[in-house]
C-alpha cells in the first residue's frame, strides 16, 4: 500500500491529467448519448370531444422515441380535419386513438356534438342508435330520429355525445342542447 501512495506522490502529475481526461472522456460520452427523438402532435390548448381539428388547436413537440407508445401522430395532414373522440387536455399527445376514422357521412348528414345531462349519458353507448326530443314552443318533439352516437363521453363537465343527424336538424338541435331542454330515448336493435 505504502509503495502505491509513493508511486502516485512522485508522478502526482501524471496521475491527475490522467483523471482529467476520463472526467472530459466521461462528460463527452454522455453528451453525445442524447435519445433520438420524434415530432409528434399535441394539444395546443383543452379541447373538447367533437372538436374538428384546425391549426390552432395542434401543436409540434419533440419526445425522445423510446417512451412513445407509436399511436401518436406525427403530421399536421393526419389531424387536421378529424374529429376528436374524446376530450383532451393541453399539451397531451394527439393518438389515432382519439380520432375518428376519416370517412365519408351519408349525403345530408353531420356530425353535431351536443350535451345531455349526465346520468342520460351513462346509459348511451358508442354505436347505439337515439331519438333526441327537445321542447318547442312547449311542447315536447322528436327532433332527431334514430340518431346514430358516434362518440359518447361522461366525466364531471365534459359529458355529451358526437351524433350522425340529418343537416336539416341539426340548428334545432344545437339549440335545444345549449338550453338544456335536450333529452334522449335509447332505442332497440331494430331502431336504426
Amino acid at each position: 500500500m505504502h509503495s502505491v501512495l509513493r508511486l502516485v506522490r512522485k508522478r502526482r502529475r501524471l496521475v491527475i491529467a490522467a483523471l482529467v481526461f476520463v472526467a472530459a472522456w466521461i462528460a463527452l460520452t454522455s453528451l453525445r448519448a442524447t435519445p433520438d427523438t420524434e415530432t409528434v402532435l399535441a394539444a395546443a390548448h383543452d379541447l373538447p370531444a367533437g372538436t374538428i381539428l384546425a391549426e390552432g388547436d395542434v401543436v409540434s413537440t419533440s419526445f425522445p422515441h423510446d417512451v412513445l407508445s407509436g399511436a401518436e401522430v406525427n403530421g399536421t395532414q393526419q389531424a387536421l380535419g378529424r374529429t376528436l373522440l374524446t376530450p383532451m387536455r393541453a399539451h397531451e399527445l394527439i393518438t389515432t386513438t382519439r380520432l375518428l376514422e376519416a370517412r365519408e357521412l351519408p349525403a345530408g348528414h353531420v356530425l353535431l356534438a351536443i350535451r345531455l345531462d349526465a346520468q342520460q349519458i351513462r346509459f348511451i353507448r358508442t354505436g347505439d342508435h337515439i331519438d333526441l326530443i327537445g321542447v318547442v314552443q312547449g311542447q315536447g318533439r322528436v327532433l332527431a330520429s334514430a340518431a346514430r352516437v358516434v362518440v359518447a363521453t361522461s366525466g364531471s363537465t365534459d359529458s355529451g355525445l358526437l351524433v350522425e343527424v340529418p343537416e336539416n336538424t341539426a340548428p334545432a338541435l344545437a339549440a335545444a342542447s345549449t338550453d338544456g331542454s335536450l333529452s334522449a330515448t335509447l332505442l332497440g336493435n331494430e331502431g336504426g
